[in-house]
């Protein structure tokens, strides 16, 4: 699990265009880019079936404020401190 103070990079989302209108496949791409920022925060929620998931807060670089993702959704930078 990560720590408080860990700068972590997001995961690249599964996303395709096919055939998708330029619009659209302008607004895809411009989501599609991965976010770094630095761990505020590790908590664990429960969901209805009482099973625990883990989730930290993130301050992303640029952010005025953190964001709450789940664990699995980050990934930590290898040789930033």
């Amino acid at each position: 699990m990560f720590k408080e103070g860990d700068r972590v990079l997001e995961r690249p989302r599964n996303t395709s265009v096919v055939e998708a209108p330029r619009t659209i496949a302008i607004e895809i791409r411009a989501k599609s880019f991965q976010r770094k920022g630095v761990v505020v925060e590790c908590l664990i929620k429960r969901n209805e079936r009482n099973q625990a998931t883990k989730y930290c807060k993130v301050l992303w670089d640029g952010a005025k404020s953190p964001s709450l993702h789940a664990q699995h959704r980050l990934t930590a930078i290898n040789g930033e401190s």
